[in-house]
């Protein structure tokens, strides 16, 4: 199987600005594998076993395996330890449903529903085992997510996802049979482009770093999810870590509204 050498650069700058610590994690989906002899996780780790021999840049990347969706991730695991403290610690005084202390908003989803909910009871617990699984060994370059139906419900996963992509915003699903969250419900969704200075050499002009959604409605009665503080959000926490990482452009957030016939989780 042949990858179009710019989808090869789209994964290359998105696993580089994980390691930079832009980003605290990557959902790995440019391509699949239809060689029996291999799969996608392994020629993921093969790569990343590369980049890691070739620089040191790349040591505090790993790959997350998610093993009933087989979702993989490419996460910086420095980020996701210090993360997975300030949740837990502000998660312990926050008992009632509402926008938690760290920034982040969960929505529980019930077909076309969506209102603000408790963390899922199990994300905690499976943020502390990830986080635990690289303090014992800070270099490790891969992970198993535990493959037990107690810990891998969709509402804990999809909200586990939201953190390793730092999403203000977390969908808590209720059940997995339902195909069609939020289906005809008008969505506030939000894109972080990065926009390199054009004099760069070998860095793409535009690159979509992240998007998600958010429903208008929640936008209009919840204030941490209105648009001027989403977007606030975004540039608060993005912004500082391109000058750190000494990013060569700016960031652009886009805001627009759109209604799909179902969005994806």
């Amino acid at each position: 199987m042949r990858v179009p050498q710019e989808r090869l650069r789209q994964v290359a700058l998105d696993v580089t600005v994980v390691a930079s610590g832009i980003r605290s994690g990557y959902l790995f989906d440019a391509f699949a594998i239809r060689d029996k002899r291999t799969t996608l996780r392994q020629v993921l780790e093969e790569y990343l076993t590369n980049l890691r021999n070739a620089t040191e840049h790349f040591m505090d990347v790993a790959l997350l395996y998610e093993p009933h969706s087989e979702q993989l991730f490419f996460a910086n695991t420095r980020k996701l330890r210090e993360r997975a403290l300030r949740t837990s610690t502000l998660n312990a005084s926050t008992t009632s449903s509402g926008p938690s202390e760290d920034g982040m908003v969960y929505l529980r989803l019930e077909g076309s529903r969506a209102e603000v909910s408790s963390p899922p009871p199990r994300l905690e617990p499976l943020l502390g085992k990830v986080s635990e699984g690289f303090a014992h060994n800070p270099s490790r370059s891969g992970l198993c997510l535990p493959d037990d139906a107690d810990h891998l419900d969709i509402g804990t996963m999809v909200a586990f996802a939201a953190h390793i992509l730092d999403f203000p915003v977390a969908y808590v699903p209720t059940s997995g049979s339902n195909t069609a969250y939020l289906a005809g419900v008008p969505l506030d969704v939000y894109e972080c482009v990065l926009e390199a200075d054009p004099a760069t050499a070998d860095v793409p002009r535009s690159h979509t770093m992240i998007k998600f959604s958010c429903p208008q409605d929640i936008g209009l009665t919840t204030r941490e999810l209105s648009p001027e503080n989403v977007v606030r959000k975004l540039r608060a926490r993005f912004e500082n870590r391109l000058r750190t990482a000494g990013f060569p452009g700016t960031l652009v957030i886009h805001h627009t509204v759109e209604t799909l016939d179902r969005v994806a989780l």
